[in-house]
């Protein structure tokens, strides 16, 4: 905090947010601008996040390492080479699962300050933030690890692809084309949702099969109500929330009947209570108002992090 005069000015804090699940970006940004003078930036895409490097002058960095266009270990590198327009002893913390070991190794050779597992409670995500900013760490000079990176490249150059050549007998008919189009533009939009924890567990497949579906259904949702400006197919998208809803709940059943005990049932039933009351068929027009739409889409994101937070998961041994 600046004090000029007899008028305290507290200082912007810029902090970058980088993950392809629009959720989380808003569950990150919306948990840490709390903090006195932090200004978040996200983005989904490596490309993107180099462009907020080069514009704003960065002081700490929360990556996850799955993007659509790279691995956030590109960014990572590129905030520790000092190719920013910040400083590159910045706190860099990353969001990492079981898929990713050796980019995480890596990671640490680069200094990271931090990893974090998905789901990660607000209050925790809050302090560790806090901590980092408010803390110097001994990190090594850029050109230590502009070295570092010429090594590793060295040792591991990147593999030439081999194209076969193949004879095409017949060209593809413009409903071939457009098929293929609209898959690829499927396979990009999937990026924008969460990858369901690979080491978490209810510890019954069935359910954690359904909760996975119900997560898939929610980001997908959120992501055409909120980034899209028309949305076509809300009221049958609407329509496939309900019916996972009605999967889960049925699959749940004969599980409880067989462990009444287990502490998980309580705040389970209170998660899935808390999505099945959100008020959807108010949304399920193609073209929706903007008025409103904060709120639910605060209230979706809520819910959305409950069914991915303990007791309702655990992590596998």
């Amino acid at each position: 905090m600046v004090v000029v005069g007899n008028v305290q000015k507290v200082r912007t804090v810029h902090i970058l947010l980088v993950d392809d699940v629009n959720l989380m970006c808003q569950f990150l940004n919306e948990t840490l601008r709390v903090i006195p003078g932090v200004e978040c930036h996200t983005a989904s895409r490596v490309s993107t996040a180099d462009t907020l490097l080069q514009r704003y002058d960065m002081e700490l960095a929360i990556i996850d390492l799955n993007l659509p266009d790279g691995s956030g270990l590109e960014i990572v590198k590129q905030i520790r080479k000092g190719e920013c327009k910040g400083s590159h002893d910045i706190p860099v913390l990353i969001f990492s699962g079981n898929t990713y070991k050796e980019a995480v190794k890596e990671c640490l050779m680069f200094q990271v300050s931090d990893i974090m597992a998905k789901p990660i409670v607000a209050l925790e995500l809050r302090k560790r933030v806090q901590n980092h900013l408010n803390k110097k760490a001994n990190i090594n000079t850029a050109e230590h690890f502009q070295e570092l990176d010429k090594k590793l490249r060295e040792a591991n150059p990147p593999k030439e692809v081999k194209v076969k050549s193949s004879v095409v007998k017949n060209e593809p008919s413009e409903q071939t084309k457009a098929r293929k189009q609209l898959e690829s533009a499927d396979s990009e939009a999937v990026n924008q949702f969460i990858k369901w924890p690979s080491d978490a567990t209810t510890g019954f497949h069935q359910i954690d099969r359904r909760l996975k579906d119900l997560c898939f259904q929610l980001n997908h949702f959120h992501f055409y109500r909120t980034d899209k400006e028309t949305y076509p197919t809300a009221k049958e998208d609407i329509k496939q929330i309900r019916m996972c809803l009605d999967d889960l709940n049925y699959a749940i059943k004969p599980i409880k009947a067989s462990n009444p005990d287990l502490a998980i049932w309580k705040p389970f039933s209170e998660r899935i209570k808390m999505i099945s009351e959100l008020p959807f068929d108010k949304y399920s027009t193609p073209k929706l108002a903007l008025q409103g739409k904060g709120q639910f889409s605060k209230s979706l994101r809520t819910a959305w992090m409950g069914i991915l937070t303990k007791p309702i998961i655990q992590r596998k041994k």
